[in-house]
């Protein structure tokens, strides 16, 4: 996959500009709702005190540090990201509880083999969207390599429907706004495909008018 090309089609991959104010942009996009909701999702996560945690495309660790709050520091998180400078703004957040918190500069597809079985949570929030078909396969299937016999894989994301049939803001939101690869993740079958890697069980929960999906696939 070149640069170009995924530069084109996938806004996962943030640099810049951009990695400096995440957060911001996201709440700004949101009409600031995006925080609200992130912490209900996370609170569902439901997830056991004393656990690591790995999360493929960790971005700023907005996320990690919500989960830490929640649970009052008892996890340990690594998070893989592929750009530079969110690793860097990642860093200057979690400074205050670095203890908690390695980071890898390295692209989640790729297999880390010393990982193997190590986990109990791989979390990917808000990533799988802006993945090719084929690298969201690999990223799946590295998930279950990773985690523990029994551990969970945590994904949040855009449910699956008919975005012509949505409203007139979403409409314009997903088809101007997202990344084109966002749409095409409208259909993807992730029931099917989390199977076929190897995962037990599945369940869904539901948010934003089911716009939003949050699934727990175990090993």
């Amino acid at each position: 996959m070149s640069e170009h090309k995924s530069q084109n089609l996938s806004r996962v991959e943030i640099f810049g500009f951009e990695a400096l104010f995440y957060e911001e942009l996201l709440t700004f996009l949101s009409l600031g709702l995006y925080p609200k909701l992130i912490r209900k999702i996370l609170k569902d996560f439901r997830i056991k005190p004393n656990s690591k945690i790995l999360e493929f495309g960790g971005g700023t660790c907005y996320n990690d540090l919500i989960l830490l709050k929640i649970h009052k520091g008892k996890l340990r998180f690594t998070c893989i990201d592929v750009s530079h400078d969110m690793i860097k703004k990642a860093k200057w957040n979690t400074r205050k509880f670095r203890e908690y918190f390695e980071f890898i500069n390295a692209r989640f597809e790729e297999r880390i083999s010393r990982f193997k079985g190590v986990f109990d949570y791989v979390i990917m929030v808000f990533v799988m969207h802006g993945l090719y078909d084929g690298i969201k396969e690999k990223a799946i299937e590295n998930a279950y390599f990773y985690l523990k016999e029994g551990g969970e894989f945590l994904i949040v994301d855009y449910n699956r429907f008919d975005v012509k049939k949505r409203s007139c803001p979403l409409r314009f939101f997903m088809e101007k706004i997202e990344c084109p690869l966002a749409v095409q993740f409208l259909r993807y079958p992730l029931e099917k495909v989390l199977k076929k890697a190897g995962f037990r069980e599945t369940e869904h929960r539901f948010y934003a008018r089911d716009i939003i999906r949050f699934t727990r696939a175990r090993k």
